[in-house]
């Protein structure tokens, strides 16, 4: 997340905001804007996407997708077992599964 946003800087400049493919490359973004004297979310809103246990005590609390974990590995489970209890052939299937938004400190609540 650091160097990545270290190279978006050097090549973009500065931007409104940054939404993280999870909230470790948040934090590494984070460090990146904090270095470069912006102030977060004064001058860029920073989410994450899974909601670790540590994203809500980062300076500012780090606004999350928040994963549903449990009802993923359950879901997974099920399928699992019912694929190899099954003898008949497997037809993919789309399962949505919806996160939800934790909204901390670290966007803007600009219009």
């Amino acid at each position: 997340g650091y160097e990545m946003m270290s190279e978006v800087f050097k090549k973009i400049g500065l931007m409104d905001a940054v939404f993280a493919a999870n909230d470790l490359i948040a934090l590494g973004a984070m460090q990146a804007i904090e270095k470069r004297g912006y102030k977060i979310p004064n001058d860029v809103s920073v989410m994450g996407f899974d909601d670790i246990y540590l994203s809500k005590f980062l300076k500012p609390p780090l606004t999350v997708v928040r994963q549903p974990i449990y009802e993923i590995g359950k879901r997974a489970a099920e399928i699992l077992l019912s694929r190899i209890s099954s003898k008949e052939k497997f037809i993919p299937q789309k399962i949505v599964i919806e996160g939800k938004l934790i909204v901390r400190s670290s966007v803007s609540k600009k219009d």
